[in-house]
């Protein structure tokens, strides 16, 4: 999605100028718009905190721009840059009196785990990053700024999947991308922007210059699987996170993901999970 169309899902989700906060208080979100001379600068020295219990700050810059601060280097923060911050840390985040507006969406994660895991990758990378409207990372951080998780188990899943691509993102810029995951994200993000209708491996083939029996011959040798296999897995973590996360018949999530109906789904997830879709939903709900 690109970062437009981040901010219209974002805004009709009523999170301009709005926040949410989660029930457990894993985590807080929201997007704003800032002005010059609104008096918007944090001092992250400066913020209430139990030092024993840090949290981050993921704020990620939409339209317009502003700067961070840390350690005598001031950051231009223009669309599709984003920011790590670590409370309490020495950095400051402002909007400065040349811009014109700077719209942004953020998240606090106070989330003991994740913020440990967020704050390690920190110290690893540091704190500006660059994300392509394609970014899972951006996808992922986007999904809990909009919200409206059916209950804490789900939301708590989406923040470890936040936490994922943030690894994965992390471990490529302080290891390089190997062609291995090069070419597994490519088909994963053609994959998942046609997630509603099954992906021919001759499709994703020709997007890369190749036949089909050369082309699954050269993913098995990187990846370890067929090709076939790795999209049919992706359909399925999809409608795993349906059926966590939201009430949606069967149907309805097999159509989602590119199944041909409810009893495709059953049986194709029997055969992955080794328990169908209705037993896996009952379980998460105890």
């Amino acid at each position: 999605m690109s970062l437009e169309g981040i901010f219209e899902t974002l805004k009709r989700a009523g999170r301009l100028g709005g926040r949410i906060v989660s029930p457990d208080a894993w985590y807080h979100a929201g997007m704003e718009e800032r002005l010059p001379g609104d008096g918007y600068s944090y001092d992250g020295l400066k913020r209430p905190v139990d030092p024993a219990r840090p949290f981050v700050v993921f704020q990620v810059t939409l339209s317009g721009w502003g700067c961070l601060e840390e350690n005598g280097e001031v950051y231009r923060l223009e669309p599709g840059k984003a920011f790590l911050a670590v409370v309490p840390s020495e950095h400051r985040y402002f909007i400065p009196d040349e811009a014109e507006s700077w719209i942004f969406f953020w998240l606090i994660i106070r989330h003991g785990y994740v913020a440990r895991r967020l704050i390690e990758r920190h110290r690893e990378t540091g704190s500006v990053l660059t994300l392509s409207g394609e970014s899972l990372l951006l996808a992922r951080a986007s999904a809990l700024c909009s919200g409206g998780f059916r209950d804490r188990f789900a939301e708590e899943q989406e923040l470890f999947s936040f936490l994922t691509e943030y690894d994965r993102h992390a471990y490529a810029i302080a290891r390089g991308t190997p062609e291995r995951e090069v070419l597994e994200e490519a088909v994963r993000r053609y994959a998942l922007d046609r997630l509603d209708r099954p992906v021919d491996v001759t499709e994703v083939a020709r997007t890369h210059g190749m036949s089909r029996s050369r082309f699954s011959h050269r993913f098995k040798l990187l990846v370890g699987e067929s090709p076939a296999r790795f999209l049919t897995g992706l359909r399925l973590e999809e409608a795993a996170r349906l059926l966590s996360q939201t009430d949606d018949t069967l149907q309805t999530i097999a159509v989602a993901t590119g199944f041909a109906d409810a009893n495709h789904l059953v049986k194709v997830f029997r055969r992955r999970y080794h328990t169908t879709p209705g037993a896996f939903r009952r379980q998460l709900r105890g």
